[in-house]
């Protein structure tokens, strides 16, 4: 029998409209008696794509969600009725506890919903998440913008936060270079870019539980938006960009080429993707903090103030001491004092006499492709990257000549546009026995190629002609 017959005890009028859309599933998919665990696997299999991008950016296998589902299975049958999923929603998804379907909640009983449910969590993590929570009542979210939450608001970012809640807190960080130590390893990146400035606590894991997981479940969220955002921006972003962080999104053409380069992870199209749209955002908001906190950025400045200097170690952790430190402690002169040169309009600048958050954005963003590069390709992870390991990252961006690599490495400028002038240099610094790289090396070599690599157009081509023979 393929369908089962309406006897579920409950008449129609009595439904709810959870219970309505579990019951039409399980109209469609399961045999009398309830889903099986072959009829779970029908339902992925058929559906495999849509399943596979609800779960996008979550470490959550496709197996371990149908374990999730028949964990319900709470009179153990081997089978799950409409009533058992339901059940087993409401304590999966907490957002249809907090929004009942017959009112919508206003931002006082979301607040205290979420307290209730998160006991140990501090105001700041409650109200932060609340606030966030609160986004989905927006117009561009599809919401009716009349300032409280409906259930049908709630609908599928509620799955979302119900699948974060399942994500085992705290994170354990690898030195793996697999696809998941490296998600792991971002997601890091992120949540301490999201705490600095809230918390005493400059790092994500060192926060309480209970608000660790209030902050993981407000970053499943706002990558929520961001896929929202993204779908909606278009080549112009600034209004999606303004929207998501309540304050201007003003770009450089430059800085919006380098978030969709491969160099930071892009598909180098002409629009932001959901993941690019996130890695900007969150980016610009974290520089937005730091600016926000200083109106003078420079060695002095930021060897002063102790927590961020820390915060921005955590958030580079594989370049950061190199780059912007030169001691314990101590801010590097060489890097703050120049951060100035991102004001001027080569490098995107408005050339204001200020360093602004888009600015700062980009100065970082450079600082998160070397620190992206160690991440990858320092394979024994001992902070150097030696020319056997770079070779596939210029090969990546269509340098796969070995004299490239030695000129890289012995610090000749690559961004000159005379081939002849860079294989004489080569020849003459006696620089060609430099075999390994610390970040703030690498990071300075590759500064003047930044532009260059932005614009595949510019790439010296002809530098491969007259290196190629060694």
């Amino acid at each position: 029998m393929n369908v089962r017959s309406t006897s579920s005890g409950l008449s129609s009028n009595a439904r709810t409209d959870l219970h309505k859309a579990v019951d039409d599933l399980f109209d469609l998919y399961s045999l009398e008696g309830g889903f099986t665990k072959e009829g779970l696997l029908n339902i992925v299999n058929k559906h495999k794509d849509k399943i596979q991008n609800v779960l996008s950016g979550m470490p959550l296998p496709v197996e371990d969600l149908i374990d999730m589902l028949l964990s319900m299975d709470t009179n153990q049958n081997g089978a799950l009725s409409p009533e058992e999923i339901e059940a087993g929603l409401r304590k999966l998804v907490p957002a249809y506890n907090w929004v009942e379907s017959t009112e919508p909640a206003t931002r006082a009983h979301v607040f205290e919903m979420v307290k209730k449910d998160f006991p140990d969590a501090s105001d700041e993590a409650v109200n932060s998440f609340t606030e966030t929570f609160m986004r989905l009542d927006e117009s561009w979210n599809a919401g009716n913008a009349d300032g409280k939450i409906a259930r049908s608001e709630v609908a599928s970012a509620g799955f979302l936060l119900g699948f974060a809640q399942q994500v085992k807190l705290p994170f354990k960080p690898t030195a793996g270079k697999d696809t998941a130590a490296l998600l792991t390893a971002q997601i890091q990146n992120k949540l301490n870019q999201q705490v600095f400035a809230r918390y005493s606590a400059t790092a994500f894991n060192l926060l309480p539980l209970a608000d660790q997981r209030l902050e993981w479940m407000r970053l499943i969220l706002r990558f929520y938006f961001s896929d929202k955002l993204a779908n909606y921006s278009g080549k112009d972003i600034t209004p999606a960009l303004t929207t998501f962080l309540k304050y201007s999104g003003v770009t450089s053409p430059m800085l919006q080429k380098l978030y969709k380069s491969k160099l930071m992870g892009g598909r180098g199209t002409a629009t932001l993707s959901t993941l690019e749209f996130f890695n900007l955002a969150t980016d610009m908001e974290y520089a937005g903090k730091i600016v926000g906190r200083h109106s003078k950025l420079d060695a002095a400045t930021i060897t002063n103030d102790p927590s961020l200097l820390l915060s921005m170690l955590q958030v580079f952790p594989r370049s950061g001491v190199s780059v912007f430190t030169e001691k314990t402690n101590q801010a590097r002169a060489d890097y703050w004092n120049k951060l100035s040169q991102f004001d001027a309009p080569a490098l995107g600048g408005n050339k204001n006499g200020l360093v602004d958050t888009y600015e700062v954005t980009l100065a970082l963003g450079y600082v998160r492709v070397i620190d992206n590069l160690y991440l990858s390709y320092d394979t024994n992870s001992d902070g150097w990257i030696t020319k056997e390991e770079a070779r596939p990252f210029f090969a990546e961006l269509g340098f796969d000549q070995d004299m490239i690599v030695d000129a890289f490495f012995a610090g000749i400028d690559l961004s000159d546009a005379d081939p002849i002038s860079i294989a004489l240099k080569l020849l003459l610094s006696g620089n060609k026995g430099i075999n390994r790289l610390l970040p703030y090396e690498f990071y300075n070599r590759t500064f003047k190629l930044f532009p260059k690599l932005l614009d595949p157009s510019q790439k010296p081509q002809q530098i491969e002609e007259v290196l190629k023979t060694d």
